[in-house]
Order: structure tokens, then C-alpha cells, then sequence
């Protein structure tokens, strides 16, 4: 069988032996052979983008849905705490944070977007704005949308890095994609519109900051409780799971390496979403220039996500609970 990348080729030579026969008297091959090639590129780049729409329609999301068990509930990858929107942690859903189109989190389509160069004048705004929720880590958007071509302009669930990255009377501080800063006050119905994003998530890091006290400190617990949007914090079972696929130290020794925000919520959406497609989580230099933490081994988690994509899993520290709700999800890495 000719694979499509081996069609594609022969339809491109086609061209390019029709654009040299086609040759006029003033000497344009180069601009008939640059424009066919750019006609190629541009069909190519559609119908990939196509092609990842399609694999995530909802029909298709609901087919993956009913043919999972419905004795295995999901992974208790995000503990949410009660809220002015919430009156209760024990729903796994969060069925308070719905999409556009009416949809729970784990019956939808998700985008993960970190700040990898591979965002860089890519064009994958529009596709990442498709899917039913955006996920962002660390970084927003500049609020003039002067890249939404590569990065998108929508904002539904906000993950940051930091054990007290939400304070006490509800402020959440962030940093702008490009430089600069952005905040809001959660438990200031007015102020929400300065926020741009529906629900709030904290990174763990109890086995990094030895103050950190898990998924129940009781500052975000307390914070939580009068925010105006759904608070939710890695669950402690997720944040030693990672560490532990990274194959890092265990509790109590503080390692000299730890997982990046983005890889907890890559794997937090992957469990909590129908599917995920991962944008800027390639290669070691950022869309915007700012500089990695040398306490991450990049290309040690890149490995490991490509592995988890492929659900090459067997041989990964990982609980069976874990195993088996990891092989029901639909991740794909875009860039």
C-alpha cells in the first residue's frame, strides 16, 4: 500500500515537471515552482488541522466515552474544593465548569498550552481555540491578542505553579506570554473580568516546598471557599504519581530535579479530559525567550510524554489505578 505521505510526494513532482514543461519565455520556473510548492504546503497544513478536528469530534468523544467501563471511576486527578459556585468536593466532574456548548470536562475535548518555541509562528491559534476547553500553564495571553495566531485568545482552566499561588482573600497572579503581569481577585465578583480565565487550578508541589501541605492546606481550602470561580489543586495521588513516572525521589528527599508545572497538567487534563492535544511542549527554548528552570530536565519529560501518548506504559512506576484510567485517555502532542 503507497502510504499518503508517498501520493503527496508524487502529486508534487507532477507539478513541478508541469510547471518546468509550462516554463514561459521570460525564465519564471522559480516562481512557478515556489508557488506550487507553497500551494502544497498550505493543503498539507489543512487537512492536518483537519484531520485533528475530526479525530476529536463529539461523536466520536461519545464513542470513546460509552465503550469505557462504567465501574472504573475516574482518577482523582484534581481535588476541587467547595466554592460560592460549589457546594461540594465530592463531585470528580466539577459539573459547575461547563463548556460553550454545554459539556462536563471529562466529556470533552481539551487543548493544553505551554510556552515551547514550537508556538512560534506556527498559526495554531484558531485550532487551539476549537476545543471545548483551553487549559493554559503559568502564562496568559497579552490581553491585546497580539498573538493569538500562535497561541490562541480563549482561557478556561488557568494552572499554576506555587503552593501559595492564590492568597488568602482571593488574589491570583500571573504572567503574561511576551513579558508583563496580570491579576485578578476571585472572591470579587466585579473584578472577574480581569481574570480571563472560568476556573483556577494550584499545582502541588508538596514534594519540592517542604511547606507545602498537599492538596489540603487549609489556605486554599479557606480561599476557595468565597472565590466566584471553581478552585481546584493537584491531587496528592497525581503529585507523587508524576514524580514517580519521572522516576525523581521519593517523599521526604528533596530531589535535585523536579516535573514542570506543565507536565502535571498535561497529565491532569489527559485524565480529566474525553481528549487532549498538547501545544508548546517541544524543544528547549520558549516562544517568548524566558529561561527554564535548570530544576527540569526537558527532554527527560518530553520522553516521557511520548511515551504516555503512545500509552507505552508497562514498564512506568505507576499504580494499576493509574494504568488502567491512563489507558482510556486520548492524548496526542501537536508541537
Amino acid at each position: 500500500m503507497v502510504s499518503k505521505g508517498c501520493l503527496w510526494t508524487s502529486t508534487v513532482l507532477a507539478h513541478l515537471l508541469l510547471a518546468i514543461m509550462n516554463l514561459d519565455s521570460s525564465g519564471g520556473v522559480l516562481v512557478k515552482l515556489e508557488a506550487t510548492f507553497n500551494s502544497y504546503q498550505r493543503k498539507r497544513r489543512g487537512e492536518e488541522v483537519s484531520s485533528r478536528q475530526n479525530s476529536s469530534s463529539p461523536s466520536e468523544v461519545s464513542s470513546r466515552q460509552n465503550s469505557s467501563s462504567p465501574s472504573l471511576p475516574p482518577f482523582p486527578a484534581i481535588h476541587w474544593w467547595p466554592s460560592r459556585v460549589r457546594s461540594s468536593s465530592l463531585d470528580p466532574h466539577q459539573t459547575s465548569l461547563l463548556s460553550s456548548d454545554g459539556r462536563r470536562l471529562f466529556n470533552s475535548t481539551c487543548a493544553i498550552v505551554g510556552s515551547g518555541h514550537g508556538l512560534s509562528n506556527a498559526g495554531y491559534g484558531a485550532e487551539i481555540d476549537t476545543a471545548h476547553f483551553v487549559v493554559r500553564v503559568n502564562r496568559m495571553p497579552p490581553r491585546d491578542h497580539s498573538r493569538a495566531a500562535d497561541i490562541g485568545r480563549r482561557t478556561d482552566i488557568l494552572v499554576l505553579n506555587g503552593c501559595t499561588a492564590m492568597s488568602r482573600n482571593g488574589g491570583v497572579w500571573w504572567t503574561l506570554v511576551g513579558g508583563g503581569r496580570g491579576g485578578c481577585n476571585l472572591h470579587n465578583r466585579s473584578d472577574l473580568k480581569n481574570c480571563g480565565f472560568r476556573a483556577y487550578v494550584q499545582h502541588n508541589n508538596q514534594r519540592w516546598e517542604e511547606s507545602c501541605a498537599g492538596e489540603h492546606q487549609n489556605d486554599l481550602r479557606k480561599a476557595a471557599k468565597h472565590s466566584w470561580l471553581p478552585v481546584g489543586i493537584e491531587s496528592d495521588v497525581l503529585h507523587n504519581a508524576v514524580f514517580d513516572m519521572r522516576g525523581l525521589p521519593p517523599n521526604r528527599k528533596k530531589p535535585t530535579k523536579k516535573p514542570t508545572t506543565g507536565l502535571v497538567a498535561v497529565v491532569m487534563a489527559a485524565l480529566s479530559c474525553a481528549s487532549l492535544r498538547i501545544y508548546g511542549f517541544a524543544g528547549s527554548k520558549t516562544v517568548d525567550g524566558h529561561v527554564i528552570d535548570r530544576a527540569h530536565d526537558i527532554y527527560a519529560e518530553h520522553a516521557l510524554l511520548a511515551r504516555l501518548a503512545a500509552h507505552d506504559i508497562d514498564s512506568l512506576a505507576m499504580s494499576d489505578e493509574l494504568k488502567q484510567s491512563w489507558r482510556r485517555t486520548n492524548m496526542s502532542v501537536i508541537c
